[in-house]
């Protein structure tokens, strides 16, 4: 089974244009590597990641928070998903979901939301790889993490797309394909 990187990070469909660039580029570099990308399956960083991905012939797996495809929010685009998990568990369901399926997961921006997925993977021990000058949680994760738990060794910050991609690559060289 291939490995499955999630893209977390803020729905906000009015980012600077250069989170959207960032976002696009990890999709598009993870489904080069032949890696699958898991989003929330909403709109800003994860559909742009998405997009990314696709363009560059990747698979990519949406989980959305919704019960089944007849009651899906409309402003939610799945376009760039190959799949599409209805969690029917709303967004704290739908990420725990989303986290226990990755293998690693990368931070860009992100608020309250993105702060959720980050503390799932911490609990489940998942690899956290933080774009750093991104704004948003992803720009205080380092004093969170040094403040509440500077023992995890599971997570580390980047300033781009193409660091975060190879941090990806060495972490999860000698991780197990199920």
């Amino acid at each position: 089974m291939k490995h499955q990187i999630a893209i977390i990070g803020s729905h906000s469909e009015r980012l600077d244009k250069k989170l959207y660039k960032i976002s696009s580029e990890i999709g598009s570099m993870i489904a080069k590597k032949g890696y699958i990308l898991l989003t929330g399956g909403c709109t800003g960083i994860a559909e742009s990641a998405a997009q990314g991905a696709k363009e560059s012939g990747g698979i990519v797996i949406g989980f959305s928070p919704e019960s089944h495809r007849t009651s899906f929010n409309k402003d939610l685009k799945y376009k760039n998903h190959d799949i599409i998990i209805f969690s029917g568990m709303g967004y704290k369901g739908r990420n725990l979901l989303m986290i226990r399926s990755c293998d690693a997961v990368i931070v860009i921006n992100g608020g309250m939301g993105t702060l959720d997925e980050v503390t799932i993977a911490e609990g489940e021990e998942k690899h956290i790889v933080v774009i750093e000058g991104t704004g948003g949680c992803a720009d205080k994760l380092k004093k969170i993490f040094q403040d509440l738990n500077p023992g995890y060794k599971k997570v580390c910050y980047v300033c781009n797309a193409k660091s975060a991609l190879n941090k990806i690559g060495k972490i999860i060289k000698n991780e197990p394909k199920i």
